[in-house]
């Protein structure tokens, strides 16, 4: 039943899924991250009941017109640990592919921003009830309002420049008493090795920027070094690129697509939801995160959004 009904309604159309973290054990600050049975049940899923394609063969289908029905693509963000130690183990044993886009500066430093947030709150002393950065006051007097701390200066870094991000992150780290020394992230060996396997490397930029917040020179220059960057590490060429935070207009515009397009990418995706067709504009494809633990939910809402509801 599910797969007649997806066939109905996605002939020439594909759905691109996005994740970010999946842990085996969660703790009270991985907010955000998929549980791994979550997500291998996304896998199993999708393998029964959808055609599973590369990002690359997903690009040609589209020059061609040549979607196969019910048409899925994988997209994982970022390029932390759990992507090599988690996902990529459930990938291979459902069969399945994807495209991995990194933030390289997670190869040089260990870890990204929103990791160094929360390792300094994590690691800040006992006795230290309150921390001041920049003009702002957290209360860290107690777990709850260290979490709560977390979470408000992640989301207030997130939309800062880079130059005044990295000012932020290394006054946080002084006033919690630790050094950022921790590491998270993939390396070149894992990228190698899951290339060898099938899967698909992309550019997330250098340092995860909100490009509308940059000059297109750093722009430019965060686009190009990633793409350098990977395509060093892979042995291949780096065709796709992921827009960090991902929504044209407040976190990237049409100048950054004509950087793309300088830069010899062949496409680009986005955090807007919607589905793909040969109408489509390959440097703006829309993604989504399915959430649902059901698989009546999961498939359901590949069905809405192959519907465009």
């Amino acid at each position: 039943m599910i797969s007649t009904i997806s066939e109905y309604t996605s002939k020439g159309k594909a759905v691109i899924l996005n994740y970010h973290r999946v842990s085996e054990h969660q703790s009270i600050y991985d907010n955000g991250h998929m549980k791994a049975h979550h997500f291998e049940n996304h896998l199993r899923w999708l393998s029964t009941y959808y055609n599973v394609i590369p990002l690359p063969e997903l690009y040609i289908n589209l020059q061609d017109n040549s979607l196969p029905p019910r048409a899925a693509c994988i997209t994982i963000d970022d390029g932390y640990y759990d992507s090599y130690s988690v996902i990529f183990p459930l990938l291979k044993k459902y069969g399945l592919q994807a495209t991995f886009f990194v933030s390289t500066e997670g190869l040089e430093t260990g870890s990204l921003w929103d990791e160094d947030i929360k390792y300094s709150i994590l690691n800040l002393p006992s006795i230290k009830t309150k921390i001041e950065i920049k003009g702002d006051t957290f209360d860290t007097s107690n777990f709850e309002n260290r979490l709560a701390a977390m979470r408000e200066i992640t989301h207030k870094v997130k939309y800062m420049s880079l130059d005044y991000r990295k000012e932020y992150i290394e006054q946080l780290s002084r006033e919690c008493e630790n050094e950022l020394n921790h590491h998270t992230f993939i390396n070149e060996s894992h990228i190698v090795e899951m290339v060898e396997n099938g899967m698909d490397i992309g550019s997330h930029a250098h340092s995860h920027p909100i490009l509308a917040k940059e000059t297109d020179e750093i722009s430019r220059n965060e686009i190009a070094k990633s793409k350098s960057i990977l395509e060093s590490m892979a042995q291949t060429d780096i065709d796709f690129f992921a827009y960090p935070n991902g929504k044209h207009g407040a976190d990237f515009d049409d100048r950054h697509v004509g950087i793309l397009k300088e830069l010899g990418f062949k496409g680009a995706v986005t955090t807007e939801k919607g589905v793909v067709s040969s109408a489509s504009d390959v440097y703006q494809m829309p993604r989504f995160t399915p959430w649902d633990k059901s698989k009546v939910g999961f498939c359901g809402r590949l069905i809405t959004n192959f519907l465009g509801k």
